[in-house]
């Protein structure tokens, strides 16, 4: 599970206890700079307003989320 540092409706740490709560659990989370906000519009920053929209932070987050996901197993 993600979660961000400065993201005000964050959830991460009720979800990821829930989870432990099951057998055989092995749910991890990490954290990362941003909000949730940084990933949802991935994409449509850049397509409405052009590059500029999207910073150096955004994007090697969005490249990290990427590599995790196609990374796990």
């Amino acid at each position: 599970m993600i979660k961000f540092d400065d993201d005000k409706l964050d959830q991460t740490e009720s979800l990821l206890s829930a989870l432990k709560l099951r057998a055989n659990d092995n749910s991890k989370g990490l954290l990362m700079k941003g909000n949730h906000t940084l990933i949802a519009s991935a994409g449509l920053r850049e397509d409405l307003l052009g590059e500029w929209a999207d910073d150096d932070l955004k994007r090697k987050t969005i490249e990290k989320i990427s590599h995790l996901i196609d990374d796990f197993s």
